[in-house]
């Protein structure tokens, strides 16, 4: 689970919550990190090792990940007393990055720098009631290289332009992608 708070032990890393469920008859012990297989400059901030889980028993433990703004998965083992079980996280391209917040101006300056090569339109449904957009600009800064992120609703008469902007096509084209789908989900 991605509980969208940054991690105490850089701003770099994004925290990322593991429910760990015992699910046998018997304690098992000593569940912890195991082999880590990343790519990059990627990294992972372990969690404590956990003593004891009781039968029937959940604990949550907090890991810290820096994704370097890419969704790529990470990979990783966790070791137990039971044996030793595979872990792939892949982050939805919205938890990589932070809300920030900016005047109307200041949007409209950085998005005049983020244009043509470093923006994405997609067409979306237009929303039955333009009351349900509350927000039409979004400003955020990517976790790890903090690089901006802007976001966009442009309302026509038949349909909606998401439009992404970010010096990272992939982001920006995942975000858009998201945005505009979700548009069809919403009522």
């Amino acid at each position: 689970m991605f509980p969208r708070t940054p991690h105490l032990r850089a701003r770099s890393l994004l925290a990322v919550h593991l429910e760990l469920t015992n699910h046998s008859a018997r304690d098992v012990t000593g569940i912890r990190l195991n082999k880590k297989t990343l790519t990059g400059s990627r990294s992972i901030v372990e969690f404590p090792p956990v003593a004891v889980l009781g039968p029937g028993a959940a604990t949550t433990v907090l890991l810290g990940v820096d994704f370097t703004d890419s969704i790529q998965p990470v990979e990783f083992t966790l070791l137990s007393s039971i044996g030793e079980v595979g872990v792939v996280i892949s982050p939805p391209v919205g938890e990589l990055m932070r809300s920030v917040t900016m005047s109307p101006e200041r949007w409209d300056l950085e998005h005049r720098k983020l244009r043509g090569m470093t923006e994405c339109k997609k067409k979306a449904p237009k929303l039955s009631d333009d009351v349900m957009m509350c927000l039409r600009v979004f400003a955020g800064r990517m976790i790890s290289s903090q690089e901006l992120v802007l976001l966009s609703v442009q309302i026509g008469v038949e349909e909606c332009t998401v439009v992404a902007n970010c010096s990272n096509m992939a982001v920006a084209s995942l975000l858009a992608n998201e945005v505009a789908n979700s548009f069809s989900k919403t009522y």
